[in-house]
């Protein structure tokens, strides 16, 4: 850290340090860098030593001195409303209960709570996504949005494979304006799902045509007639119809 530019004294240095060796990722990172650096340094001594100070000034330009920094991440746990109010009431054995965390599985509450034991926490209001609102606009509000991804997070074409978090809000049924006649309530979780931008394309423009029977269901038809159903177990080919 010292060879980065890092202008505090050893403690403060040791007390980073330990923050730094938590994430193993980082500290790989700044180990990387800190020997490029080290390599670059005896580059630039080499270069004085032999007469040329133009190229040992450039190579010392050159060092990555940035200090280490953590990422922003976000992390999200699914629990019951019962466990929420069993760890709200401080009931006995309440952190021992097992919630589900997005990308890593099954922990205890309170392995959680030691996660978020430092100051750099920013507290999200929870997604109740059962109690989550219609709206009666095109546009899928945020927390809509961020509701539909938990629920329904894959791509619903045939086929599809993308977890992505940047995919379109498809509705399966096409909005219409409430000037226009369109009924109230149009733009619900439970009516939308998650489509990347090039299937949200070939759904719109291509032919294909898609029902809903029901929420997480969806019935595609092909310009040809041929039937694919998609669900929670992924896509069934149900021929030409």
């Amino acid at each position: 850290m010292k060879i980065l530019g890092d202008p505090d004294g050893p403690d403060q240095r040791r007390a980073k340090a330990v923050g730094i060796l938590a994430n193993p990722k980082a500290a790989q990172a700044l180990v990387a860098k800190t020997e490029a650096a080290r390599k670059a340094q005896i580059d630039a001594a080499a270069a004085r030593r032999a007469g040329d100070p133009a190229t040992a000034e450039q190579i010392e330009q050159g060092i990555d001195r940035r200090p280490c920094v953590f990422s922003s991440a976000t992390l999200y746990y699914h629990l019951t409303k019962q466990q929420i109010d069993a760890l709200l009431n401080g009931e006995p054995h309440a952190g021992a209960g097992v919630l589900r965390v997005e990308e890593i599985g099954p922990l205890i509450a309170d392995q959680v709570r030691e996660w978020l034991q430092h100051a750099n926490v920013t507290v999200t209001p929870v997604l109740d996504v059962a109690a989550m609102p219609a709206v009666d606009r095109y546009e899928v509000p945020p927390r809509m949005s961020e509701a539909i991804g938990q629920e329904k997070p894959a791509d619903h074409h045939p086929y599809a494979t993308s977890l992505s978090r940047h995919q379109d809000n498809d509705h399966t049924k096409p909005y219409v304006p409430i000037d226009l006649g369109g009924p109230p309530g149009q733009t619900d979780r439970a009516k939308i799902g998650k489509l990347t931008r090039r299937h949200h394309r070939i759904k719109t423009f291509a032919g294909w045509t898609v029902t809903q029977p029901k929420s997480g269901v969806w019935l595609w038809r092909t310009p040809h007639r041929h039937y694919y159903l998609v669900d929670q177990t992924g896509t069934t080919a149900l021929g030409k119809l």
